[in-house]
This record gives C-alpha cells, structure tokens and sequence, in this order.
C-alpha cells in the first residue's frame, strides 16, 4: 500500500479491528500514522451518506453489500454464496 501525502510512505501497514481485512483501491483517501519507524493506514474516508446512527455497512469495490440497520434487518446485494453453492 502507497500513503502520499507532503511525503510519500511505501509499505504501509494497515490497522483495523480484529477479524476485519481490508485493502483500499488505489486513489481513496486514508488516514494515516507514523510510528517510530512504521507507517500505518488507519482507515479510508468515508461517505455516511444512506445511512442512519447506529448503522454499519461493509461493501466491496465489485458491488457487494451487506447493510445491518438500525432497526434488526440484515440487507444483503449481490450474489450470495454459502459453503461455495450459489444461493
């Protein structure tokens, strides 16, 4: 990963919570730490546009989206595939 800013950082490590993974396309806006001699990516800016407080959207660049509401609802987009069988 490419951290650019007044300086350039190459090799920047990516934080996040436990069990999530995640690499950002090229040309998104992150923020970004310098620690010591490491460089992390502490996440990308985000568009809250859609959603209500309390709601949390994970999605991937090729158009997959699963949406927990507020309200108890899980919304899924895209093809769904369950132990490798198409749904």
């Amino acid at each position: 990963m490419l951290l650019q800013s007044s300086s350039e950082y190459r090799e920047v490590a990516a934080a996040g919570p436990y069990g999530v993974k995640s690499l950002p396309p090229a040309g998104e806006n992150a923020v970004g730490v310098v620690s010591g001699e490491k460089t992390f990516c502490l996440g990308v800016e985000i568009d809250p546009k859609g959603l209500q407080p309390g709601e949390l959207v994970l999605f991937s660049s090729g158009g997959a989206k699963i949406t927990l509401t507020r309200d108890g609802k899980i919304q899924m987009e895209g093809q769904v595939f369950i132990n490798g069988a198409e749904q």
